[in-house]
């Protein structure tokens, strides 16, 4: 039975903190073969300093307080370096966990030795239910049937329906890297040199880690072990993470110079949206697939046809 280093990180509120630390004390697993890392990425105020929970915790729990220079990248960086275990499992600090999600993860490895990853995905509580949500979390420590059916489904599950294909074959299946819930070995990890801190704000961090491990080789799968996306109280506005997100587009293709990476562009326009009303989250969900597709058509173009930018960037040069 592997070990698990689950390394949570949070920012600013502690009210998701303590749901996500609750769902953890019913977690179907052997209690000295875990233990969880909550490092604070840069909260305004700590959050061991709000977290007032009297619930008793019967796991092992670690936590690692903000620092000046926090980042996503730094903060799951950080968790890792102190992880005892062989296996990291990543969770964002605003999602709750099944019971069940350590034993699947360990069973999916067992019978796929030649994986070094596997991505977990999220389904999305209802915006509007947050506070009611929240506040049943802490009475019951779970989430309650009634509120299970509430929820969005994980868009690369519906993806993957739409074109009928299996994520393996997907040419881009390094942009549906993403980091919310994926378990990783550790040795894969430090390996290709966990998450780049060149990476700052919003978006990408996960993705070039992913692009990473798939250059490098390393296989890895999607599997419908799901968590509970609950939303935050302060939503990022679609302009601040759009700035962001440009900002570490660049970063990613300076590092690497492929033009599957630009391929990504196709995506720029999704960020402008009210994430508040369930309709206009669905009809995101729709634009985002058929985006992806024009993306994965890009890409297979692109690696059908290595030379044909390179020639093309020849011809320009000579005729300058």
């Amino acid at each position: 039975m592997d070990t698990y280093s689950v390394v949570l990180i949070i920012r600013n509120d502690s009210s998701l903190l303590e749901c996500a630390l609750r769902s953890f004390n019913f977690v179907e697993y052997p209690r000295h073969k875990f233990e969880v890392i909550v490092v604070d990425d840069g909260s305004d105020t700590p959050v061991a300093s709000q977290f007032t929970c009297d619930f008793n915790f019967d796991f092992k729990l670690h936590y690692l307080p903000r620092t000046p220079f926090s980042s996503r990248s730094k903060a799951r960086n950080f968790g890792a370096c102190l992880a005892k275990h062989e296996m990291l499992l990543f969770i964002d600090g605003d999602h709750i966990v099944e019971p069940d999600i350590l034993q699947t993860y360990s069973s999916y490895f067992q019978r796929n030795e030649d994986l070094s990853v596997v991505l977990g995905t999220r389904r999305m509580t209802k915006v509007a239910r947050r506070i009611e949500i929240v506040d049943a979390i802490k009475k019951n420590g779970k989430l309650c049937k009634r509120y299970q059916r509430l929820y969005q489904r994980d868009v690369r599950l519906s993806l993957l329906e739409q074109i009928n294909t299996k994520f393996f074959n997907l040419h881009g299946r390094w942009h549906l890297f993403w980091s919310c819930n994926f378990c990783i070995k550790k040795i894969a990890y430090f390996k290709v040199g966990g998450f780049d801190e060149s990476f700052l704000g919003w978006g990408l961090e996960d993705v070039e880690l992913g692009y990473k491990l798939y250059i490098n080789g390393y296989r890895y799968e999607l599997i419908d072990n799901y968590v509970w996306h609950l939303f935050p109280k302060d939503l990022p506005n679609g302009a601040e993470k759009y700035a962001s997100w440009l900002k570490n587009m660049t970063i990613f293709h300076q590092k690497y110079q492929d033009i599957r990476i630009l391929a990504q562009m196709e995506f720029e326009n999704i960020f402008f949206f009210q994430a508040g009303t369930e309709k206009v989250r669905h009809a995101m969900d729709v634009n985002w697939i058929h985006k992806y597709i024009n993306f994965e058509k890009k890409l297979a173009f692109i690696e059908s046809n290595p030379n044909y930018f390179v020639e093309r960037l020849q011809n320009i040069s000579d005729v300058n």
